[in-house]
């Protein structure tokens, strides 16, 4: 009787670790809206998550700086974010870039309205821009864009506001031009409202990155492991069916009120350089761009980029899928004296 007993324990108790095993890892990632979320949003849209054995409990945020602090809380394991609020925010606290999503110097640009006067860009002179101030698409406005015109951020009207509201308010009539992102940029041509005067392609490549909590990440490495394994899965879909990739773009943006048809998203998706992978120069301009913060005083201290960038993961995954690309990046050198 005792045996019979002991042995229904264990097979109760083994249902029981089975089903534990079986539960998948949850992990809460806050992404941007914008495009340069957009291999978060496709990987939430395909369940691509999922797939790999994880339950993304994920937040749509308007910016990476939104995140930052949520990521130091715990609110957040993972987040994704640009250039600018990644650099601010690997020098503040215990986190790390363990990939890419897409290099996004041609998803910024500087759009006005279809009918305006102005021409080239030191017809901004006096004008009012809207731009969501502190982002890497501001600040490339600010430190490359305009001095490329021979402007100076004084020169213009700067008019903070989220990247949301901008087409609205070129319409509107409220800004001159504003400093926008995909997929309003596309949006605002689609719709009659706006043309881009420039790109910020020859200025920066702007890239943006999937950024953890390093205490997170070194206590569950598995589970990195599978969230960089469909983050791939992903990047391989936009490179094998460019119009699922789109399709999924289309139904994230439409039901949340931003009606995206899928012949723009197709456009847009087409558009993107996505890479979840570093490319040649990356870490230079990276470091450049750090330097520059830390001279202004935005941070504190100097970036340790053995800590603050550690993509050797995805880079395994990417060698492992034969997926690896040797092409660098061009960027505009900063004049950093000592």
């Amino acid at each position: 009787m005792r045996i019979r007993l002991y042995a229904v324990v264990l097979v109760i108790l083994g249902l029981v670790a089975g089903a534990v095993q079986a539960q998948p890892a949850r992990v809460r990632m806050a992404y941007q809206i914008n495009i340069f979320g957009g291999l978060a949003i496709v990987g939430l849209e395909k369940g691509l998550f999922q797939r790999r054995g994880i339950e993304v409990q994920g937040v749509a945020v308007a910016g990476g700086i939104e995140a930052r602090t949520g990521l130091f809380t715990g609110d957040f394991h993972a987040v994704t974010m640009a250039k600018t609020p990644f650099l601010t925010t690997v020098a503040a606290g215990p986190v790390t870039g363990i990939a890419l999503t897409i290099y996004g110097g041609n998803m910024n640009a500087v759009v006005v309205a279809r009918t305006s006067p102005i021409r080239q860009l030191a017809d901004l002179r006096g004008k009012k821009v809207a731009s969501q101030v502190g982002t890497g698409s501001d600040l490339a406005f600010k430190d490359f864009v305009l001095p490329s015109a021979g402007l100076r951020e004084t020169d213009v009207q700067v008019v903070n506001a989220r990247y949301t509201d901008h087409v609205g308010m070129l319409q509107a009539g409220l800004v001159d031009a504003f400093v926008g992102v995909e997929p309003f940029i596309t949006l605002a041509v689609q719709l009659g409202i706006g043309r881009v005067l420039v790109e910020h392609t020859r200025f920066d490549p702007n890239p943006s990155f999937l950024v953890v909590s390093l205490p997170w990440m070194e206590a569950n490495r598995p589970v990195v492991r599978r969230l960089l394994e469909a983050w791939v899965d992903a990047y391989e879909l936009w490179l094998r069916d460019r119009r699922e990739f789109a399709r999924a773009l289309a139904q994230f943006y439409t039901s949340r009120g931003t009606a995206l048809s899928e012949e723009v998203a197709r456009a847009l998706a087409d558009k993107m350089d996505v890479y979840p992978g570093v490319l040649g120069g990356l870490r230079d301009y990276l470091a450049q761009e750090g330097e520059a913060l830390y001279r202004r005083g935005v941070i504190r201290q100097r970036i340790d980029w053995m800590r603050a960038l550690q993509t050797e993961m995805v880079t395994e995954i990417l060698r492992e899928r034969k997926l690896l690309q040797a092409r660098r990046i061009t960027y505009t050198r900063r004049p950093l004296r000592p």
